[in-house]
């Protein structure tokens, strides 16, 4: 990340510890980015919430594609515990006053971990006072897969030649997982973050949530994370929304900047 106010704790997590610690209403601050987030982007994102939260300790958990496929569990874990331990680290009372943004499935893949680690140091849900999910939770359906998988690679993959043989390759693949997954019985990734998100052993009920979406969202479609919302509003989180409907993924800052941070900001408000 190119900002020298965060110090790296493991490749995947770095932390911003302010200069003063008066008037801090959030003792922590928790951003998990996208995956494979350019390091510019990363560190514009981080920046920001630096700025609306001086006072506050900001901890910037990182998802890639190596780590969250390539990694074991346990060196997984090993590099988000410095994450877990900022948490730990608090007073009972501070600790109910954290809040966390996650952005797309990468970083909601993030704050489900956290939380899974937090509830085996702490024995006990992740008490976050707000979240905000920006474009995510996404659709594990193959059509939704496809589409996602298509806008992550180079434009030049969507161009003939090159897409008259990766297109029909994506979905022949996709849909033998799906088939594969049905046959074993095995719950899709997607399915699988979905539920962890919504999961009161993890995430402790009753607190703020906020989802920030576009209806023009390519990649996660809006009706999935309207789906998710209800879910979460029916289990007990006070949601609510801030759609916006021609901003792209994990865009909407650039489209409407005023009205995202204001969003940003009172949800993460008494």
């Amino acid at each position: 990340m190119s900002t020298s106010s965060f110090k790296r704790l493991s490749s995947l997590v770095q932390i911003r510890i302010p200069t003063s610690t008066i008037n801090a209403n959030l003792p922590l601050v928790i951003l998990c980015t996208w995956m494979d987030a350019p390091d510019r982007l990363a560190a514009k994102y981080a920046n920001r919430y630096a700025e609306l939260f001086p006072s506050s300790t900001i901890v910037h958990v990182r998802s890639t594609a190596l780590h969250m496929f390539w990694t074991s569990w346990t060196d997984y874990d090993i590099l988000m515990q410095p994450a877990v331990d900022a948490i730990l680290s608090l007073a009972a009372s501070d600790r109910e006053r954290v809040v966390a943004a996650a952005y797309s499935n990468g970083g909601v893949s993030s704050i489900n971990r956290l939380a899974h680690l937090y509830r085996e140091h702490a024995h006990a849900p992740l008490p976050l006072r707000s979240l905000v999910i920006d474009s995510a939770p996404g659709s594990g359906d193959v059509p939704s897969a496809h589409r996602a998988i298509s806008l992550s690679l180079p434009p030049i993959t969507r161009q003939f030649p090159l897409s008259a043989v990766l297109g029909p390759a994506l979905w022949l693949g996709l849909y033998s997982w799906a088939l594969y997954l049905n046959a074993t019985h095995t719950i899709d990734p997607i399915a699988r973050l979905r539920s962890q998100l919504n999961d009161p052993d993890l995430f402790a009920t009753g607190r703020k949530r906020r989802y920030i979406y576009s209806r023009a969202d390519r990649m996660v479609p809006w009706s999935a994370v309207e789906e998710s919302m209800r879910d979460a509003a029916a289990r007990g989180w006070n949601t609510s929304s801030e759609r916006f409907e021609n901003s792209k993924h994990v865009a909407h800052a650039v489209a409407d900047e005023s009205r995202y941070w204001r969003a940003v900001e009172s949800a993460f408000s008494v």
